[in-house]
């Protein structure tokens, strides 16, 4: 079973997706993509999931410095082994 870390996801998710499912978060700009993956990548990977966060724009810096707001330390769990950061230039 998936955390999501959101209220109403967990269960909704959890008879969609399976396990090695892939996750593409899609949208508008300013529409929570960013907050929405970065979610759900830390609250599984607090249970020891490993999470590969993809992106293609946000900087790596950029991305756990603003996690940090939302009280989400991705330097620490990356130091762990548990986060892997991978950007993609466009």
């Amino acid at each position: 079973m998936y955390i999501f870390g959101v209220a109403g996801l967990d269960k909704y998710l959890n008879n969609v997706l399976k396990p090695s499912s892939m996750v593409v978060v899609a949208g508008h700009p300013g529409s929570g993509k960013t907050t929405l993956a970065s979610t759900i990548c830390y609250s599984n990977a607090l249970r020891g999931h490993r999470c590969l966060y993809i992106s293609f724009q946000e900087d790596r810096e950029k991305l756990f410095n603003n996690m940090k707001s939302f009280d989400m330390d991705f330097y620490k769990l990356e130091s762990q082994g548990i986060i892997k950061y991978v950007q993609f230039p466009l």
